[in-house]
């Protein structure tokens, strides 16, 4: 939140042993990486490696263990509208 039009300075998006998985099947475990704003970053691999299930943690929408921060905020914690402030994907 910004007040008397400061502008939120973005730390962009930082991992912290994050681990996701699909009932008792772990699909990534472990994954520590900080995307730092005015950057461009991409995640790469085979298919089934995990890339958009990472994405989907980043978002919010697929339960992880772990630390996903955004601009310091740790996405668990933030309602649908304050991640729609600070995040967004386009498949």
């Amino acid at each position: 939140m910004t007040t008397n039009g400061e502008q939120a300075m973005s730390t962009g998006v930082t991992l912290e042993n994050v681990a996701v998985a699909y009932g008792k099947r772990t699909v990534l475990s472990d994954v520590s990486a900080t995307f730092e704003p005015g950057h461009v970053h991409g995640i790469i691999g085979p298919n089934g490696a995990g890339k958009s299930t990472l994405l989907h943690a980043i978002l919010g929408v697929r339960a992880y263990t772990g630390s996903v921060r955004v601009d310091g905020h740790e996405i668990a914690h933030m309602s649908a509208r304050e991640r729609a402030e600070h995040v967004a994907f386009v498949a």
